[in-house]
Order: C-alpha cells, then sequence, then structure tokens
C-alpha cells in the first residue's frame, strides 16, 4: 500500500464538494440517516442476537450508501431510489432539480 500525498487544499475541496451535495437535496440524505438509525435501533432490540446484527449489516449499507451518493451526484437516480432498488425492483428516476 502506497501513501499519496496530496496538499491540503485537495482536502478542503473534497470537503466543500460535501457540503455543496447535502445543500442540494439534504432532505434525502437526512432521510436515509435518520431511517438507518430507526432501523437499527429496531434490529439491536431482537433479544440475544440483536447487538450483533447491526455489525453484519453494517458494511452493506456503508456500500449502498457510498454507491447511491456518485449517481445522486450525477443526477441518474436519487439516494432513496438506489437503497429501495438494491432491495426492491428499480423505481423511477428522480429528475435533477439544477443544482
Amino acid at each position: 500500500m502506497r501513501l499519496i500525498e496530496v496538499p491540503a487544499k485537495t482536502g478542503y475541496v473534497w470537503f466543500r464538494q460535501g457540503l455543496w451535495l447535502f445543500r442540494c437535496n439534504p432532505f434525502a440524505f437526512l432521510t436515509v440517516f435518520f431511517a438507518y438509525l430507526f432501523v437499527m435501533t429496531l434490529i439491536s432490540r431482537v433479544p440475544l442476537i440483536g447487538p450483533f446484527l447491526p455489525l453484519l449489516f453494517i458494511p452493506g449499507i456503508a456500500v449502498g450508501f457510498h454507491g447511491g451518493v456518485p449517481q445522486h451526484d450525477r443526477g441518474q437516480a436519487g439516494l432513496a431510489d438506489h437503497f429501495s432498488s438494491m432491495a426492491f425492483a428499480p423505481t423511477a428516476r428522480a429528475s435533477r432539480d439544477g443544482c
């Protein structure tokens, strides 16, 4: 594994792009975040195996979130559409709102 050195401005630009993406559609990101918290709370309440189930689901959810954000950035699909398409039939694509 090689460490790639980049200027500090790269991190600043990355942070600003993340804030811009959140500003364009904060409701979608907040909805996914609170749905994640709600589901993990419900799963962890299962007797005996509940505390261990979130440990199994977190990697898949993280991969889904990281796959959905670039699609949302390109305007291909909504963030919630990406998560629902992983479990159900594909949904209608969301149109980009000009952000």
